[in-house]
């Protein structure tokens, strides 16, 4: 019968971050419905690698994967990697607009694809889980569209002109309220739990979109990856220190 609880030997001698993430970990710069055209290089993984040679880095990501796959796939990660921080790189597949249902529904129903209070309760679920081994997590929040680039992509997939119809659903502004419930949430829930965060989103909101959206509207530039990996940095580093102090009995 399986334990609420995992139990582990000790970490090994060199620390792992184990990456949990979805296409943006993967460094997908331009993604047509389920074809990816291409890449973005270094990515924020390749940064971080670099930044911390001393550091095992550990990534297991999937394309469209939200907070309930990451849930799903959390626990045996946890088992094989034995991960003293895992950084929980999700979030934005869960906020983002279910274009589909909008589309077939003719704008009548807008709503994102998982509801905020489901992501929350999965985050808390993944967070705790990550504790209960020992493990630090590390939540962040999730990046903007442009959606100007973004309508474009979704026309020629739908086949029509959906602008009008984006506009008339309250177009970039009403993504963008939706988008900053789920980033107020996310940090809320960080507070809440006393776990690092890395609001990486509203450091990349601070840029011009058209420098750090990639060209499906949707996905990191270049320029947004070394943005989202300074972010994780300055978090990563004093959680890290912690981690290695509390493992040694010395003080950070």
């Amino acid at each position: 019968m399986p334990s609420d609880h995992l139990i582990f030997e000790k970490h090994p001698s060199k620390p792992e971050l184990l990456i949990v993430g979805d296409s943006i970990t993967l460094g997908v710069a331009d993604m047509r419905g389920a074809d990816v055209i291409s890449y973005v290089e270094p990515t924020y993984v390749d940064i971080l690698r670099d930044r911390f040679p001393h550091l095992t880095v550990k990534v297991d990501a999937d394309l469209h994967r939200s907070t309930i796959g990451g849930l799903r796939s959390l626990r045996p990660l946890l088992e094989v990697h034995r991960p003293q921080i895992t950084l929980l790189m999700l979030g934005g597949n869960d906020a983002d607009p279910d274009w589909k249902r909008f589309v077939v529904s003719n704008g009548r129903v807008a709503r994102s694809r998982i509801e905020i209070s489901r992501y929350i309760d999965n985050l808390r679920s993944m967070a705790e889980m990550v504790r209960s081994t020992g493990g630090i997590p590390i939540l962040t929040d999730m990046p903007n569209q442009y959606l100007a680039r973004r309508t474009k992509v979704l026309s020629e997939l739908a086949g029509r002109d959906l602008a009008p119809l984006i506009e008339a659903g309250g177009g970039e502004k009403f993504c963008n309220e939706v988008l900053e419930k789920y980033r107020e949430a996310a940090a809320a829930l960080a507070a809440q739990l006393g776990v690092p965060f890395a609001p990486y989103g509203h450091r990349l909101a601070r840029h011009p979109l058209d420098q750090v959206v990639g060209p499906d509207g949707v996905h990191p530039s270049r320029l947004a990856h070394t943005l989202i990996a300074e972010q994780i940095i300055a978090v990563l580093e004093p959680t890290l220190a912690g981690s290695l102090a509390a493992v040694s009995g010395s003080p950070a």
